[in-house]
């Protein structure tokens, strides 16, 4: 149970992450897949008693990263309705997220799962370079929905819409690996 198996898609390098994973690289966590898996190679990753100074301190900027999106995410929150009413759109999307949320509720925790799966990854895929004209930028949910985003940006909005499920952070996992062949990290 310390341990966790990747599949990866080798054609597109697109990862597909299942089953429980109990740390590696950040204390909090997330994984579901984001693209189907055409042919898979499994990987064992090292648990969080295997992991060097380097990784424990890229762990620690990772978390504190990832908890300053939550906070920008409960702050567009905040101030959503009456954006929305000046004719925000991405705004807006988040009455409709609530809305998607709430209908969710009672279902089972694998339904829940999928059902997040199925409503996020129907938003666009478009690098942060495009995005944002940077390398890397790690978008709230809200801004997902009006402009698509990476794969951080749809395990942040799967992790949002699971924790609102009422799944324990506890039990979600964000895992970031490199993709030798792409060059770049994916989430």
């Amino acid at each position: 149970d310390q341990q966790v198996a990747i599949e990866v898609n080798m054609n597109s390098s697109v990862l597909s992450i299942y089953g429980r994973i109990l740390g590696f690289l950040l204390p909090f966590g997330f994984a579901i897949a984001s693209a189907p898996v055409a042919q898979t190679q499994t990987l064992e990753l090292a648990s969080l008693e295997q992991l060097s100074p380097r990784q424990e301190r890229m762990s620690e900027l990772l978390w504190r990263r990832f908890e300053l999106v939550l906070a920008r995410h409960q702050a567009s929150l905040r101030s959503a309705a009456e954006r929305c009413e000046a004719g925000e759109r991405s705004a807006c999307r988040l009455a409709d997220w609530a809305d998607f949320l709430a209908d969710g509720s009672g279902e089972g925790e694998t339904e829940q799962v999928l059902r997040v799966q199925r409503y996020v990854n129907r938003f666009r895929y478009v690098t942060d370079q495009e995005n944002w004209q940077r390398p890397d930028f790690w978008a709230v949910p809200e801004q997902l929905f009006g402009r698509g985003g990476d794969c951080e940006d749809y395990v942040i909005a799967k992790y949002v819409a699971l924790r609102s499920f009422g799944i324990p952070a506890e039990r979600l996992r964000m895992v970031v690996v490199y993709d030798r062949k792409k060059r770049e990290d994916h989430a």
